[in-house]
C-alpha cells in the first residue's frame, strides 16, 4: 500500500497563473502546497536547475569514457 499526500487547493491566481505559463498544474506544486513555503523553494530550485546550460568539464570526460563501456 503506498500512502499519497493529497493535492491541496491552490489559490485562484495561483492556478491561473500556472496554467498561463506552463499550460497545466504540475501535480508536485498541489502536493507541495500545504507548505507554500515549501512549494516556492521548489520552483525555485527547479528554475536554476533548469538554467543550467553545461556540463562541468570533469563530468564531461566522465561520461565519454562512461558511454563506451555502456555500448560495449
Amino acid at each position: 500500500m503506498a500512502l499519497r499526500i493529497p493535492k491541496a487547493e491552490l489559490p485562484l491566481e495561483v492556478r491561473e497563473n500556472m496554467v498561463q505559463q506552463l499550460g497545466a498544474v504540475p501535480e508536485n506544486v498541489e502536493v507541495t502546497w500545504h507548505s507554500p513555503k515549501v512549494a516556492q523553494d521548489n520552483m525555485e530550485f527547479g528554475g536554476e536547475v533548469g538554467a543550467w546550460d553545461a556540463a562541468d568539464a570533469s563530468l564531461k570526460s566522465f561520461a565519454q569514457m562512461a558511454v563506451p563501456a555502456l555500448v560495449g
